[in-house]
């Protein structure tokens, strides 16, 4: 935190008390708890270093434009200098929040308008339109928000729904666990609304399909914005996983180990008649405990539930459509694009399963239309790993079986020897093994250690 008053620069960082410090009301200690936690460190500035002055105080021309040009802020004026440079027709990106009679001015001149995901917003009762990328880029503007009952503190991530915060309790009384917040604008967050709403059928599913705990509405920077609650996810992604590997894949035991987690989430998604719809490593999180690694799937936006008519199907066209990430699509959801059910996440599986064990795409090419080829008219199957054992490539050709009647589904590949025979915690309950025997074994196994069992 920049401040110009070396004053309070010195108070708050002195850890000691001082007589006169009993005359400052308590409500402005809190900036000087938190340098003594080590969340926030106060360094000076000088009075002609401090760009927010433009928002607040009349300033000479020459520092308000260097200011303002430091903020990555233009003038209004310079803005529509900035759109008299296309002819008519030409494509323009600029966020529709925008002054009354604007709009209808850039139409007047034959732009055409689109959404611009650095969005553009207006500074009410100034002269400044704003470049700044916002919570679709960057996420930096998110960081200084918080509720009564949390704090976001660092950006995890984002997607086409909004961004993902770690955010930490500020009532420690209600919980002491760290969350992870998926954010949205309100007027775009149906997707996060999906989510929340397919999420709350699974809480008997928490193993293998990441928690819940609800949402709430903030007001940020002017947005009012939607906050999905999730748990925390402390080892990342499967993607992650993968290629933080020294090898660059994963051990087939892993390999194992990871699958039948899915399959139980997939399991539990299929059984109440849901279809997860864009299942790859990016969306399943990695969960380190004492006991090793847990994979739980997540980020349902583009699921599909039961007895709803399925808005994605809306929209006529007669080009190929993917619901999801094509590199995992299965083929019947290319070719017939209303055939969107559960064979689709076994299809998925199968690609993630070689993406674990190879480091590689099941697919060469990431082109749309060369998969199209593959997927809808040819009747090819992602080639297996060479390396992978017997039980294993079966494995997967139950999962790549083109006809979706046929392929098998989560429940009988859960019963599948490549994931229920070689199952080493199944044996070691066989043995009788106590609790704590199992968790070291965890260990042992988290740690690529080998272990006494075939």
């Amino acid at each position: 935190m920049y401040c110009n008053n070396t004053a309070a620069v010195s108070f708050s960082n002195n850890l000691k008390s001082t007589p006169g410090a009993r005359y400052i009301d308590v409500k402005y200690f809190v900036v000087k708890e938190k340098v003594e936690e080590g969340l926030i460190t106060i360094v000076h500035t000088p009075i002609h270093s401090m760009v927010a002055d433009p928002l607040t105080k009349a300033l000479p021309v020459g520092i308000f434009e260097e200011h303002v040009s430091r903020m990555g802020l233009i003038l209004k004026k310079s803005f529509e200098e900035y759109l008299s440079r296309f002819p008519e027709g030409e494509k323009v990106k600029i966020e529709d929040a925008l002054p009354n009679g604007f709009l209808e001015n850039v139409k007047e001149k034959g732009l055409v308008v689109e959404h611009w995901a650095p969005q553009m917003k207006i500074l009410k009762h100034t002269n400044i339109v704003s470049l700044l990328p916002t919570m679709y880029s960057s996420g930096a503007s998110l960081l200084s928000c918080s509720s009564r009952n949390w704090k976001k503190v660092k950006v995890l991530g984002s997607g086409s729904f909004g961004i993902v915060c770690l955010a930490i309790p500020m009532n420690l009384r209600l919980s002491s666990k760290l969350t992870a917040i998926k954010s949205s604008i309100i007027q775009h967050s149906k997707s996060l609304q999906k989510e929340e709403r397919i999420l709350q059928h699974f809480s008997n599913c928490s193993e293998s399909i990441v928690h819940c705990y609800g949402n709430e509405l903030s007001i940020e920077n002017g947005y009012r914005l939607y906050n999905l609650i999730l748990e925390y996810a402390n080892g990342g992604d499967l993607f992650d996983l993968i290629h933080s590997h020294p090898a660059g894949r994963l051990p087939e035991h892993d390999v194992q180990n990871y699958t039948r987690m899915i399959l139980k989430g997939l399991h539990c998604i299929h059984e109440q008649g849901y279809v997860h719809c864009d299942l790859k490593p990016e969306n399943i999180l990695v969960f380190r405990t004492q006991h090793g690694t847990q994979l739980k799937i997540s980020d349902f936006g583009l699921a599909k539930e039961p007895g709803k008519e399925d808005e994605f199907m809306k929209e006529d066209s007669n080009e190929f459509r993917f619901r999801g990430t094509p590199l995992y699509m299965s083929p019947e959801s290319v070719a017939f694009g209303e055939m969107i059910e559960a064979p689709l996440d076994i299809w998925s599986l199968g690609c993630i399963v070689i993406n674990m064990m190879t480091g590689k795409y099941a697919w060469p090419s990431k082109m749309k239309m060369d998969l199209v080829r593959l997927l809808a008219f040819s009747n090819k199957e992602p080639e297996l790993p060479r390396h992978m054992s017997a039980k294993g490539k079966d494995f997967l050709r139950k999962c790549f079986i083109r006809d979706p009647r046929k392929r098998w589904t989560a429940k009988m590949l859960l019963n599948h020897p490549f994931v229920a025979d070689q199952n080493p915690y199944n044996k070691m309950n066989a043995m009788n093994c106590s609790q704590s025997q199992i968790a070291r074994f965890s260990l042992q196994v988290e740690s690529g250690s080998r272990c006494g069992f075939a």
